[in-house]
């Protein structure tokens, strides 16, 4: 792109795809069906003035906030166990504050849902988790990333995924991008058209400004 400036576009009606065919981009269409799958579970790799517990923390209190946005809310008590369970999720994987990112293979989603069979008081949690690991909506939210972002303008197309799916698909995507983002600092321009799908949640909203 111009400048040598990468270009990251989130696109709700898939109006960036022109731009991105007639420029060789990378456009990655998102939706229940799609080949390209983005992790919740994965973390970047840390830079030096960064330290993984920070990362890992972080990471962890990004995806309880995915998983109310997911699970349509959580009370006090079901936020504790979520968190607990995320934090041994990681751990089930040996991904601990004292891990090497570069090297460790995150959890999917259906890693939570094996964690939260054997957490007391989850049950509720747990039917709802089964629809993301094993049930309608699972080929997309429990599969390891294969996205690239190593092109000078990519984007991500969300039009075909269902409605009620696209501020959580939104959040997923940016926190995916954040992640890459932060791992190497360098000149970008981040374009979130829409971006009040994501607003309509508090956690997405809360995302968005933080």
């Amino acid at each position: 792109m111009m400048l040598g400036v990468n270009v990251i576009i989130v696109d709700p009606e898939n109006e960036y795809e022109m731009l991105s065919e007639a420029t060789g981009g990378s456009y990655f269409k998102i939706s229940l069906s799609s080949v390209s799958h983005i992790n919740p579970f994965d973390l970047p790799i840390p830079r030096e003035d960064e330290k993984p517990e920070d990362i890992l923390r972080s990471n962890i209190i990004n995806l309880v906030g995915l998983m109310r946005l997911m699970l349509g809310g959580l009370t006090p008590e079901e936020d504790a166990i979520m968190d607990r369970a995320l934090t041994e999720t990681y751990a089930a994987k040996d991904i601990t504050p004292s891990s090497d990112f570069s090297k460790i293979e995150p959890p999917l989603m259906s890693d939570l849902e094996t964690v939260l069979e054997g957490m007391e008081g989850a049950d509720s949690l747990l039917k709802r988790v089964r629809k993301f690991s094993k049930g309608t909506y699972a080929n997309f939210f429990n599969q390891p990333s294969n996205v690239k972002m190593d092109n000078n303008l990519v984007v991500f197309g969300i039009r075909d995924m269902e409605e009620g799916l696209r501020p959580i698909a939104m959040y997923i995507i940016m926190r995916y991008i954040w992640n890459k983002i932060r791992s190497e600092l360098k000149k970008r321009i981040f374009v979130v058209d829409e971006a009040w799908w994501l607003m309509k949640s508090e956690d997405g909203a809360s995302f968005l400004f933080g």
